[in-house]
């Protein structure tokens, strides 16, 4: 027996997903608004059909002032000045419509997700995304790292950080999203690439030592995530090491042993197949690295030709 709420609940949850298969965004975070103002902590499915709408609503405008700033540019150098009132207006226009969108999930965080969330898990997931959706704010804001919305999404994010360094794995993949979304906080708007390494860095670190331990699942999500922390830490300008192997190396012999013996690459499970691919078709393995692993794939009858076909450059 459902009641009438649990009804409308799931008939919400329903319509968000059709919205979003038919890419009707606007009308999915109605859907799904409706279902976090209930006063009732969200399933993980419902935390992420409303994670889904918010991003595409707000990211389709980011965009647009992203592309329209960079076209005033254009345009005040090719000397069209009267033209920059125009742009300017309807940069204008966006930021109103990103600022309605930032503050409406942040008071809906404060109001309704943070006070019912009944699980770590859930409390890093919200003060997380109310530390990114103010570093959206943050980002056209003309004070940037001195802004209110700096200072918000700051404050968010060290909550955030605390309650999952003391609460969830090192390799929980919404730990280790909270830390790429930190360190770039860190580097695009605070204007702080040390300290955006150090924190990719020791994310990447951590998760190192026990990434052979998860479940295949867990395993995959955690090293998509670990991949692009590498991404970031190649923008970052890094600090001083102590002479040994690189990240991507250790990375490689933390993930087995028998990585470095292509003899038993046979007997190795799917879940390394799938990441020693993903390893392979990154640009910066060392010359080393990527030998034992182009030996153990070859073994496992992978083609090398294929993976380095598709690699991102």
């Amino acid at each position: 027996f459902h009641t009438m709420e649990e009804d409308t609940r799931a008939a919400d949850v329903y319509l968000a997903k059709l919205c979003e298969q038919a890419e009707r965004f606007d009308e999915m975070l109605t859907a799904m608004k409706r279902v976090a103002m209930l006063g009732t902590p969200l399933s993980c499915e419902e935390r992420n059909l409303l994670s889904v709408a918010y991003k595409n609503v707000g990211n389709s405008r980011r965009a647009s002032w992203r592309i329209l700033s960079s076209f005033k540019t254009k345009e005040e150098g090719n000397g069209n000045a009267w033209h920059i009132p125009l742009i300017d207006a309807y940069i204008a226009k966006l930021e109103q419509e990103l600022t309605a969108i930032c503050k409406d999930i942040s008071q809906l965080l404060d109001d309704h997700l943070i006070p019912h969330a009944d699980n770590a898990e859930s409390r890093v997931f919200y003060h997380k995304m109310k530390g990114d959706y103010y570093r959206y704010l943050a980002e056209f804001d003309p004070k940037r790292g001195q802004s209110e919305a700096a200072e918000n999404a700051h404050n968010a994010y060290k909550e955030a950080t605390a309650i999952a360094s003391s609460d969830l794995e090192p390799t929980h993949p919404i730990r280790l999203g909270l830390a790429l979304n930190y360190s770039v906080f860190h580097y695009e708007i605070l204007c702080a690439p040390e300290r955006a390494h150090e924190i990719s860095k020791q994310a990447f670190d951590d998760a190192i030592v026990v990434l052979d331990t998860l479940s295949e699942d867990s395993y995959k999500d955690a090293t998509l995530i670990m991949q692009l922390l590498r991404d970031g830490l190649k923008l970052f300008p890094e600090e001083e090491e102590e002479p040994g192997e690189p990240l991507l190396d250790r990375l490689v012999e933390a993930i087995s042993s028998r990585w470095y013996d292509p003899g038993d690459w046979a007997a190795t499970s799917d879940r390394d197949a799938a990441v020693a691919e993903s390893l392979f078709s990154g640009p910066d393995l060392s010359a080393t690295a990527r030998s034992k692993i182009e030996a153990g794939l070859t073994a496992m009858g992978v083609t090398v030709d294929r993976i380095t076909s598709t690699a991102v450059p």
